[in-house]
């Protein structure tokens, strides 16, 4: 079993691990939005259609890197984890 102050002191992981997760989503979306751009050269002046269709999906792509960017802080919290940390609702 752990102690109370090393339960607490564990709360600080929250505020890395939401650094890490921010920055392991953003290079794999960096590598994603890469190709775009390379397709984006190869079809700029294919059709105009297909060109639409390419900027949805950038757009789709660049949600999905803010959701999956902000999704831990939201769900857990910013920095201490208060918000759904079952360690809080512990009674010593």
């Amino acid at each position: 079993m752990f102690t109370k102050s090393e339960l607490l002191s564990m709360l600080n992981l929250t505020k890395w691990l939401n650094i890490f997760l921010a920055f392991a989503w953003t290079a794999n979306f960096a590598i994603k939005l890469s190709f775009l751009e390379f397709f984006r050269n190869l079809i700029r002046n294919v059709s105009k259609r297909l060109y639409t269709y390419w900027w949805g999906v950038l757009i789709f792509t660049l949600l999905g890197w803010l959701f999956n960017v902000i999704q831990n802080p939201l769900n857990v919290g910013w920095t201490t984890g208060k918000l759904n940390d079952p360690i809080y609702s512990i009674q010593y």
